[in-house]
């Protein structure tokens, strides 16, 4: 029953209406229509304004809510795959078996670890249940903490509305993510958290999708792959004509090295001609030397053995002559003489000797030709040449 003079755009406030939502409790009403124009007149409630309207807006106010709620996860730390999830629900097994559906599909391995704490989730005592289990949650327990439930009523959702729970969701040690089912409104709770879904499957479909998001972050993509093979592709054909252009070079340079060895193999050979030939021409002319140096000895010794041999019949005859001594005497007189002009007319047997001996032959006198010319080609008697052989032992031992 309206009074009469309630108008268009009036306002009127009601106390009290046991069979009105609690959203629709103690609000402000607004008339619409006429009364006065064949009494139909209307009256329709405001949300925005009230007492509890009031209340939301200064609730929203203080802890700096959002207008509407997110859905990212990318700020839930740690950074790696989010392995461990501690779920609040009632006692409902659908809501959390949905959950459980969406983050585990059939044929997909278990990868998140769920656990579970069953709560009041509605009427007065699921305030106090949710914000106690949520303050005593600590870092490191689980990665996020989600709040299931199922849809109903806005009277269903007002504890999620409430004060104390906004504080303890911003206050949790864990991301907080919730899920409370299809709805008029979004309650402060859902703005609140870190996250929020309509439905429990939502939620675990979209931890899924942040893990599989995760697994492959910082991994390229097909694009970059694309361009990246192409790349390659061009680097491994610039370096394949680089490999064709340093073989052919390395088989020009072991040709080279196969022409320098048979080069060197043929400058061997000819040097070990060279070098038989050399020999054989110092042996050759180291025989000429040796008897060019015996003959010289030969004639040497003849030419003193002579003139020995002329002095002794001249050193008999003047004995024998002047001084009138005998036979015997004059004999005893050029023994001497005698003896040495034997002993000279042997030089050229006995530098043969020397020659022929081992020592000789062992002292390798054909090696240093131009030390060994000049003495060859000075010795005269026998004595050289053993001075020259003794030389020569002594040289080599040193």
């Amino acid at each position: 029953m309206c009074p009469s003079w309630l108008g268009d755009g009036h306002q009127l406030t009601v106390t009290a209406r046991p069979n009105i939502d609690s959203w629709r409790r103690n609000p402000v009403w607004v008339a619409v229509g006429n009364y006065e124009n064949h009494g139909h007149l209307a009256v329709q409630a405001t949300r925005d304004k009230g007492p509890w309207a009031l209340l939301r807006q200064e609730t929203s106010r203080e802890f700096g809510l959002p207008l509407e709620s997110s859905q990212n996860l990318e700020t839930i730390e740690p950074v790696g795959k989010i392995s461990k999830v501690l779920v609040l629900c009632g006692r409902d097994n659908q809501v959390l078996l949905d959950f459980v559906r969406g983050l585990h599909p059939k044929g997909v391995k278990k990868r998140v670890a769920v656990e579970v704490a069953e709560l009041r989730v509605q009427g007065p005592s699921a305030v106090r249940e949710i914000s106690r289990k949520l303050s005593s949650l600590k870092p490191g327990q689980a990665d996020a903490v989600i709040i299931l439930r199922g849809g109903g009523s806005y009277a269903d959702f007002v504890a999620f509305d409430d004060r104390e729970l906004i504080q303890a969701i911003r206050q949790c040690a864990l991301p907080v993510i919730t899920a409370l089912g299809h709805s008029e409104h979004v309650p402060f709770a859902a703005r609140a958290a870190t996250a929020s879904f309509d439905v429990s499957q939502t939620a675990g479909i979209a931890i899924r999708t942040e893990n599989n998001r995760r697994w492959f972050a910082g991994q390229p993509t097909s694009k970059q792959l694309k361009t990246k093979m192409e790349q390659l592709a061009r680097e491994l054909s610039v370096q394949g004509s680089r490999t064709s252009s340093l073989e052919q070079a390395n088989a020009r340079l072991r040709q080279e090295l196969a022409d320098t060895r048979n080069h060197a193999v043929q400058l061997r050979e000819r040097g070990d001609d060279l070098q038989q030939h050399a020999s054989l021409q110092n042996r050759e002319m180291h025989s000429d030397l040796l008897e060019l140096a015996l003959q010289k000895i030969r004639l040497n010794s003849l030419s003193r053995g002579l003139w020995w041999s002329l002095w002794t019949a001249l050193t008999a005859l003047a004995a024998h002559v002047d001084t009138g001594l005998g036979t015997g005497q004059t004999v005893a007189l050029s023994m001497l003489p005698a003896l040495w002009a034997i002993w000279t007319f042997t030089g050229g047997y006995r530098a043969q000797r020397i020659i022929d001996s081992s020592d000789w032959r062992g002292a390798v006198m054909d090696v240093d030709l131009c030390w060994l010319r000049p003495r060859i080609a000075g010795a005269t008697v026998p004595r050289d040449l053993c001075w020259l052989l003794r030389h020569r032992n002594a040289s080599l031992q040193q």
